[in-house]
């Protein structure tokens, strides 16, 4: 996955193979154009559980500080200090379900597209509610 936001600063998501429910994987960031790469990310254990369970779906960052990780069979990370900490932003739903896709539009707002067809959606950039269902 790749997210660059602005002309100087890129963000690499990467991923090993997926094997039965888990993948190797770890972001990078670069606030160089690429010229030197920062890990930011791999698989870290928040709040006394582990964030590394899932597939990484989508990796969107909106600056050099804020990025969104989504995490198919896990939940959407977030940061908003350059990678150095990861919380929840949209719990993990369980079973096949977790993020298929995220986009933001700016450092306030941003979508989620949730297994199930659960559509949550922030306006502040920080808390998350679900506006919608497919169903």
């Amino acid at each position: 996955r790749l997210s660059a936001p602005s002309p100087g600063v890129v963000w690499v998501g990467c991923g090993s193979e997926p094997s039965t429910g888990n993948q190797l994987k770890a972001v990078y960031r670069s606030d160089d154009a690429g010229a030197s790469w920062r890990k930011v990310w791999e698989g870290v254990v928040y709040q006394g559980k582990t964030l590394d369970e899932g597939y990484m779906s989508s990796l969107v960052a909106v600056n050099s500080m804020q990025a969104y990780i989504g995490l198919g069979r896990g939940p959407l990370l977030q940061t908003f200090d350059g990678g150095a900490t990861w919380m929840t932003a949209v719990p993990e739903i369980g079973g096949s379900g977790g993020v298929e896709d995220v986009d933001a539009l700016s450092s306030e707002q941003a979508w989620a597209l949730i297994g199930g067809g659960r559509m949550w959606r922030t306006a502040d950039g920080t808390s998350w509610s679900q506006v919608g269902s497919a169903g």
